[in-house]
């Protein structure tokens, strides 16, 4: 997917006067590169209204992802318990990060904390 697919539609919800946004990877195919990538160009639009990211496990990067997003202030993200789940739109997704691997790892990453918001 093109940035500015996801990009022009953020602008377009917050021009209506949305308070929030959050950005998904309803999939499970992204990366950290392109959760970076994405991430920046979303936050100079929205700035501190782009408040969460939700990161399926398809691929097993779900928490390099959510890494990936801390490193840019991102600090709240969906995690379901023992990444059970999926998504009833993508077929074969899997769940979201886990809930229990956020604060493990935290520690490990620095001064930063993830917060997680459980479905």
């Amino acid at each position: 997917m093109k940035s500015e697919e996801v990009v022009r539609p953020v602008q377009a919800v917050l021009d209506a006067g949305v308070d929030s946004v959050s950005l998904a990877d309803t999939v499970g195919y992204a990366d950290p590169a392109m959760v970076s990538r994405l991430f920046e160009q979303v936050l100079r639009v929205a700035g501190d209204r782009l408040t969460c990211g939700h990161f399926h496990d398809t691929r097993g990067l779900a928490l390099a992802n959510v890494y990936a997003a801390l490193q840019l202030g991102m600090t709240r993200f969906d995690a379901c318990t023992a990444g059970i789940g999926g998504c009833p739109h993508a077929p074969g997704a899997s769940g979201n990060v886990s809930t229990e691997d956020l604060p493990t790892c935290s520690p490990a990453w620095g001064s930063r904390r993830a917060s997680t918001s459980t479905s």
